[in-house]
């Protein structure tokens, strides 16, 4: 079973609007190792945005659901 930690979760976050349905959908398509790869690139990739952004906008962060609303 492929899980997120709470870090993994929050970069996510960053990107898609619902990172729980982005990781189902990754090990529907993938199979768990696959979407575990994909996971820790799709984290990889962004993880310095993420915290570039939280450093930038402080207590105020939202991540994208909260944005797009």
């Amino acid at each position: 079973m492929v899980t997120m930690t709470d870090d993994q979760r929050a970069v996510l976050a960053h990107v898609v609007t619902d990172p729980d349905g982005w990781l189902a959908h990754a090990v529907d398509a993938l199979g768990e190792a696959g979407a575990q790869s994909a996971l820790e690139a799709k984290v990889s990739r962004w993880q310095a945005d993420y915290l570039a952004a939280l450093a930038d906008e402080g207590g105020a962060y939202r991540p994208r659901a909260k944005r797009e609303e």
